[in-house]
């Protein structure tokens, strides 16, 4: 079994005229072992079963069967979340994610997965560092959503502590912009003792912040291309911002002292200005479709869809879940009426092609909007 931490995965996107059983379940909120979920879960996976044997031949059926009773030994900790469960089966894999949002229970069989649910999760809740920092430490947590994990800092060069970065005596002087941290310098160097004056502490707060600044960027943020959120003091994020070369650094943070700040209050500050982070992109998103001019735009029209997303010219798609379209695209980029799933080839196309994808809801349009089914702004 593969857990699905990013979204687009080229291996769930790869998935085509291949055997799938997709499975999505609503966890409980009350209790993170329900039997209730296990006992749904169960049942979900005999569905499964049933629809392996109607929609494909006996030797793939055999093989799904077979990969959903993988599924069913490891239901205990599948189950061990809130929120939703989302589960692939196909012919070598089980990929599974779990998500922040509440999902349907669901189970479909078909030549392409399900993407719809996970889509609606990971455009809904983004994969962030948070930073806690203060002038004597630092704590860094990987999250998404209500999710975080705090990750554990290699013991050889991390600056965890001020000590840490810059040695038992912290150093003075004035760092240039460019450089961070002071460990390995050459030439003369001053050193502060235990009777520092406050403009002391400010240049040793100054140089711990570029050491953290430095580390961070190069280990963290840059190798996996995800926002810094920042957990400090006005003055400390101030400071911090400053200094900081690091481009994926949000600029509003969250402006509160993390000193022996539970996990849990972490995950509520982090989840909040996250949510107000995703309501701006989708302001920001349905202003971009309305000013975008009518000859770039594709609304409610499979047939123009089918033809736009298999040439590769479709840049944002807005697929609204509230409604159902049946059909499927043909590879040479014509629409067929049947009843397969038209959703499922439209957004599976367009995230092959890199399009931005978006599945909501009704109360997502305005009033007078509620009849599109799906809008696409166009490349050209």
């Amino acid at each position: 079994m593969k857990r699905l931490d990013i979204f687009p995965e080229e291996e769930i996107l790869s998935i085509e005229e291949e055997p799938v059983i997709s499975i999505s379940q609503r966890l409980s909120v009350e209790d993170l072992r329900s039997d209730k979920d296990q006992t749904r879960l169960s049942n979900l996976i005999s569905e499964g079963k049933k629809l392996a044997q109607e929609k494909f031949n006996s030797e793939d059926a055999a093989k799904l069967m077979s990969q959903l009773d993988e599924v069913d030994a490891h239901m205990r900790e599948l189950v061990s979340s809130r929120g939703g469960l989302l589960i692939y089966a196909t012919l070598d894999e089980i990929y599974y994610t779990h998500t922040a949002i509440p999902v349907d229970n669901t189970v479909t069989a078909g030549h392409l997965p399900y993407l719809l649910p996970v889509i609606a999760n990971y455009q809904f809740s983004h994969n962030y560092h948070l930073l806690v920092l203060n002038q004597h430490e630092i704590s860094l947590y990987r999250g998404r959503g209500r999710e975080l994990d705090e990750i554990e800092f290699p013991e050889d060069d991390a600056p965890k502590t001020l000590e840490d970065a810059l040695g038992t005596e912290k150093e003075g002087g004035q760092l240039s912009h460019g450089s961070y941290g002071s460990r390995g310098t050459d030439g003369p160097q001053s050193f502060h003792g235990h009777n520092e004056t406050s403009s002391e502490k400010e240049i040793d707060r100054v140089n711990y912040f570029r050491v953290v600044d430095k580390y961070i960027y190069e280990n963290y943020s840059l190798k996996e291309d995800i926002p810094l959120i920042l957990y400090a003091t006005p003055d400390n994020q101030s400071v911090f911002r400053d200094l900081s070369n690091n481009q994926y650094l949000l600029e509003e943070g969250i402006e509160k002292d993390g000193s022996g700040a539970h996990i849990t209050e972490l995950k509520e500050a982090a989840f909040e200005l996250d949510q107000k982070l995703v309501k701006q992109e989708t302001e920001d998103l349905f202003e971009l479709f309305e000013e975008t001019a009518p000859n770039y735009l594709i609304e409610n029209d499979p047939a123009q869809l089918a033809r736009a997303v298999v040439d590769g010219r479709i840049e944002s798609l807005i697929v609204n879940e509230s409604k159902d379209v049946q059909g499927r695209i043909n590879d040479d980029g014509t629409y067929e009426e049947n009843d397969d799933d038209y959703y499922r080839h439209l957004v599976t196309r367009a995230l092959q092609s890199k399009a931005d994808v978006y599945v909501v809801m009704d109360d997502f349009f305005s009033d007078d909007q509620t009849d599109i089914t799906a809008i696409a702004r166009l490349r050209y």
